[in-house]
């Protein structure tokens, strides 16, 4: 979703916060939040009253949505006609911290794996011995 609105409210994060613009827009007013804690170069520019182009996804994990609203991750950002943060460095952000999450699940799984193959033959053992 590509929107272009007015910031009334900035949280800069940092320290594995991350940086929230509340924005108001055609489409009412939202916060958008950057991934990772990870603070922009030129994001403690942004004031309260100040337009922004945001290209955003809409956070599907947000547990508290009904009280909070609708909650968005930024893709892109520019200010000022400076593009703040890249398109293509927030791909290159999520691919490699979702790489990470990836093995360490597939270390998970081959474990997983290895004990019901102890667990099934274990079983089958005892139940022969009882015969």
């Amino acid at each position: 979703m590509h929107i272009t609105g007015t910031v009334t409210k900035v949280r800069l994060g940092g320290q594995g916060r991350a940086t929230k613009l509340e924005v108001k827009s055609s489409y009412g007013t939202h916060i958008y939040s950057s991934y990772y804690g990870k603070v922009w170069p030129g994001m403690e520019r942004i004031k309260t009253g100040d337009k922004v182009d945001i290209l955003a996804e809409r956070s599907k994990l947000n547990k508290n949505e009904l009280f909070s609203g609708k909650s968005y991750y930024i893709w892109e950002l520019k200010h000022q006609g400076q593009i703040i943060i890249n398109y293509n460095d927030v791909i290159n952000l999520v691919g490699d911290k979702e790489a990470i999450v990836n093995r360490y699940i597939h270390y998970w799984l081959v474990i997983s794996f290895f004990l019901l193959i102890y667990a099934l033959i274990r079983r089958d053992l005892q139940f022969s011995i009882d015969e």
